[in-house]
């Protein structure tokens, strides 16, 4: 099998995962808050990390440790918020949200990593506001609050990506992978005390499952983005929110509205027209980071 069919693969298998987290983590959401779903997420990832990077032979104490602390708290942060948005919204409408993080990304590239944005990409963002826009839209008289909290969690979201970015010019993806599910432990660790609930004997499959999957589909996102086309990649993540919407139509019998779905229609489309086309240019050349 080729490299690209194999990326490909890797790239759809991390999605399937990603997907099963959304669905373990709304099935658990009534009990256990999102601090604590945090926390365990990054309690079972951690071990496997120190595993392979021990049978690797790379070190985890990485060299731009100030930029690997923002990106493990904005990572963070989106995890939290995306959790926060599960419990209230529908799976395929929270990640649906969630990898709405192009329309943040492009500009923070050209604001951070001074990149070149062409007239093409802030089309393309304006297109997939607008479907986002009709996912958010009022309900009633008041703001549809869980879905701003996707959105948030989109935002961080792509903080977060374009400090992986600029990492991966001097740190291995294990190094930026291990920063990541080591501070949220720690941060969710600590945010979840006041609140911690003790897991009964039943629910532990759905917690370890949350982990397990959760570490699954970063392991897989990481190696398919190593080998394989960037662009087209992340044109396939787009899959993750039918897959979302198939689990609630097939657990909660539930199906999106017109508007919701003509939003994602447009908002899919647009992203993943961001990610086909040239990609932006650094205004000035960067020195090497490494």
């Amino acid at each position: 099998m080729s490299t690209r069919w194999s990326a490909a693969l890797h790239l759809v298998a991390a999605t399937c995962a990603f997907s099963v987290v959304g669905l373990l983590v709304k099935l658990s959401a009534e009990r256990f808050p999102a601090t604590e779903l945090v926390f365990l997420r990054g309690l079972f990832g951690v071990p496997v990390l120190l595993l392979l990077a021990r049978a690797r032979g790379v070190s985890l104490a990485g060299r731009r440790r100030r930029l690997l602390a923002g990106r493990a708290l904005a990572g963070t942060v989106a995890m939290f918020l995306y959790f926060v948005s599960l419990a209230w919204l529908p799976v395929g409408e929270a990640l649906l949200l969630n990898q709405s993080n192009p329309i943040f990304a492009l500009p923070l590239a050209a604001l951070l990593l001074r990149e070149r944005i062409g007239w093409r990409h802030w089309a393309l963002v304006l297109a997939a506001l607008a479907g986002v826009v009709l996912i958010v839209r009022p309900q009633s008289a008041s703001l549809n609050w869980p879905a701003l909290v996707g959105l948030a969690s989109a935002l961080f979201t792509a903080l977060a990506y374009v400090q992986v970015r600029e990492l991966t010019h001097s740190e291995s993806s294990l190094t930026i992978v291990f920063w990541f599910t080591a501070g949220s432990m720690l941060l969710g660790g600590l945010a979840m005390i006041p609140q911690f609930v003790v897991p009964r004997w039943d629910e532990l499959p759905a917690l370890l499952g949350i982990g397990a999957f959760a570490l699954l589909g970063q392991l897989s996102l990481t190696w398919a983005y190593a080998h394989g086309e960037v662009g087209r990649l992340a044109a396939l993540g787009s899959l993750g929110a039918v897959l979302g919407a198939l689990w609630d139509l097939l657990v909660w019998g539930h199906a999106p509205d017109a508007w919701t779905a003509l939003g994602g229609l447009v908002a899919i489309g647009a992203c993943a027209g961001l990610q086909l086309i040239p990609g932006p240019r650094p205004l000035t050349p960067r020195a090497p980071t490494a």
